[in-house]
């Protein structure tokens, strides 16, 4: 019996997605409410994010092999892939919006910048947990 079970390589890889998205939505909101832009660590999306690619590598790599393969099975590769595709449309919608907002003079360049970059990077997390939270995986 191993602690590793593909169950338990689901949750972990939908925990980690789960918290990738509300950091990457609040530093989204934070970019657009907070009084002080500089107080906002930009940067810290790098280390949660490589974070959250160590535990996704080490629960495969530790896994037996065969619990790995069921746990990223075919379902989740065709979930991610469409997540990836929605991911990149709303880039390109949230810029066109962000371009707009700019314009307007609603929000300065910075802040609509990183909104957008930040919201846009949540959207094939949030989008791979609903199919999988929908009742697709």
């Amino acid at each position: 019996m191993t602690f590793l079970t593909p169950g338990r390589i689901t949750w972990i890889t939908q925990a980690v997605f789960a918290a990738l998205a509300v950091f990457f939505l609040g530093m989204a909101l934070g970019a657009v409410f907070a009084p002080d832009l500089a107080a906002l660590p930009g940067w810290l999306g790098a280390p949660v994010g490589l974070i959250g690619a160590v535990l996704l590598f080490s629960a495969a790599w530790f896994a037996p092999r065969r619990a790995a393969n069921i746990a990223f099975d075919e379902g989740y590769q065709h979930d991610w892939l469409h997540a990836q595709a929605r991911g990149y449309w709303a880039f390109v919608f949230a810029f066109a919006i962000g371009g707009n907002l700019v314009a307007a003079d609603i929000l300065p360049v910075g802040r609509a910048f990183m909104a957008c970059s930040l919201g846009a990077a949540a959207v094939p997390f949030v989008w791979f947990l609903a199919r999988r939270w929908g009742g697709r995986g």
